[in-house]
């Protein structure tokens, strides 16, 4: 009898243990929790909180500067990359004139409020957004692009990218736009706005060249 009450009592001690482990594998508590994240890139500081919201701001005063993008990894916050989930800017947030690789493998990233953003110093855009593969719409309306001579693969790896809206690009001194859309963006992309300015002075694009299809843009008269 006592064997028996034993056993009732490892049963009732182990069956919630038991529950505890299979809702734990199940929901996987904590196992992708982001830890907050902080750093610096040029005079601007940025943070990304736990639910991947990322902002960049002056280190000190109301304005700042990016440090220049040579390549993805010189960006501070490369490491995160995959954690970013949304950014916005508080303050003047310039860019540096090397402004590629800035967005690039953010490949969780769904939404990008450029309030704040300047682009007038940028002369080289290219893998800008480079396979930021979640985001499903762009609005780069507020974009100075006056200076940019090199836009190449810009939107390489876009895939769920439906809306685009380069209304402002002004591409007069751009000379580079090799694979400026490719990859998947044929079976998706469904809009792109187009300012005048960015008509009347566009080269000849390949949309996808990756793919040996090409689509050309060529300027208005």
């Amino acid at each position: 009898m006592k064997l028996h009450h034993n056993k009732i009592r490892y049963l009732l001690l182990a069956v919630p243990l038991m529950l505890a482990g299979l809702l734990s594998n199940s929901f996987n508590f904590g196992a992708h929790a982001i830890e907050p994240q902080t750093g610096t890139s040029g005079t601007c500081t940025w943070n990304i909180d736990t639910d991947g919201n990322m902002v960049i701001r002056p280190t000190s005063g109301e304005e700042c500067m990016l440090a220049n993008s040579t390549a993805a990894s010189s960006m501070s916050y490369h490491p995160y990359r995959s954690s970013i989930i949304t950014i916005k800017f508080e303050g003047k947030v310039y860019a540096n004139t090397q402004a590629r690789y800035l967005f690039r493998d953010m490949t969780n990233l769904t939404d990008i409020d450029f309030a704040g953003f300047d682009t007038l110093n940028v002369t080289n855009m290219r893998y800008m957004f480079s396979n930021v593969s979640s985001v499903a719409s762009l609005d780069l309306s507020s974009f100075d692009t006056s200076n940019v001579t090199n836009m190449g693969s810009m939107f390489e790896g876009t895939d769920s990218l439906v809306s685009l809206n380069i209304s402002s690009f002004d591409t007069t001194n751009t000379i580079y736009m090799d694979d400026f859309l490719n990859k998947g963006q044929s079976d998706v992309l469904r809009e792109i706005s187009l300012g005048l300015a960015s008509r009347r002075n566009w080269r000849t694009i390949s949309w996808y060249g990756n793919q040996k299809r090409s689509r050309h843009l060529y300027k208005s008269k």
